[in-house]
């Protein structure tokens, strides 16, 4: 399966074939190949721990339903989505799924038969943010294994520092980014109802609240910043990033600016 040996990018290097296979058969019960996982990470620098939570809470799925008439949200790690899902939470009227889980999009429910929204942050600056939350998170975060090894390592043992939104707006999140998924993930974010921009991100909520005839009583306020120090990205540091994201590096370029459709420019309705 792709996820399969998309996940397995780094993991047998460090590790037996067979072990490998066994992990991936068991993931039925991710509760107690956790445990596992995370003893592994300790010797390995692997990221086994990550994917077995991942798989208990659900995270990363891509054949869920949309709701009819009801938006999806596509939360990347680390492009203030957090202050989004608050902002949303209280505002039932948007009708918005997916507010609290990381998931791409539904290869059931494609964008432009289903309305769908994202944030879309400088992909070099989005895994350099993930990178230090890794590093410095208070509580125990299940990659800071791989992460306390450096940035190269980082990258090769975790697939969320490679091209994720080319995985997350494909609908492939397991697949490695090629042009074929850069491709699709074009195709279907032009789809969207709305694509935000970070860097003007409450103007452009603002905006999206009057498209959508909707009437906040709390203005929207961006938090959940990368804690510890302050950690400036070092020349080798953009190097090894860019390295990794050259997919999603493209895909920003042409997208950066965002858009936010009037509801008579949206090309279908969501059944």
């Amino acid at each position: 399966m792709d996820h399969q040996n998309s996940f397995s990018t780094g993991m047998s290097e460090a590790l037996p074939r067979c072990l490998v296979e066994y992990l991936h058969n068991r993931s039925k019960w991710p509760g107690f190949c956790k445990k596992i996982g995370r003893q592994i990470d300790r010797y390995q620098g692997t990221t086994w721990e990550a994917f077995f939570h991942n798989r208990e809470i659900g995270f990363h799925q891509n054949d869920y339903k949309i709701t009819a008439g009801a938006r999806a949200f596509i939360h990347v790690p680390r492009t203030a989505g957090t202050s989004v899902v608050d902002f949303f939470s209280r505002l039932p009227d948007a009708r918005v799924e997916g507010l609290n889980i990381h998931r791409p999009v539904s290869r059931r429910c494609l964008p432009g038969r289903f309305r769908y929204f994202t944030i879309l942050r400088d992909p070099v600056e989005r895994c350099w943010s993930f990178y230090r939350l890794t590093l410095h998170g208070q509580n125990h975060v299940p990659y800071h294994e791989a992460a306390s090894r450096g940035l190269a390592h980082f990258c090769k043992q975790c697939w969320e520092m490679r091209n994720m939104y080319c995985r997350y707006l494909s609908g492939f999140p397991w697949r490695e980014a090629d042009t074929e998924i850069l491709h699709l993930a074009k195709n279907h974010l032009s789809r969207f109802e709305a694509v935000l921009s970070l860097g003007d991100l409450s103007k452009q909520i603002d905006r999206l609240c009057s498209v959508w005839s909707l009437s906040p009583s709390v203005a929207f306020q961006h938090r959940n910043r990368a804690p510890g120090p302050e950690m400036g990205l070092d020349p080798a540091s953009r190097e090894i990033l860019e390295e990794h994201n050259q997919m999603d590096l493209n895909l920003y370029t042409q997208f950066r600016n965002g858009f936010i459709r009037s509801p008579e420019n949206q090309e279908g309705s969501s059944q």
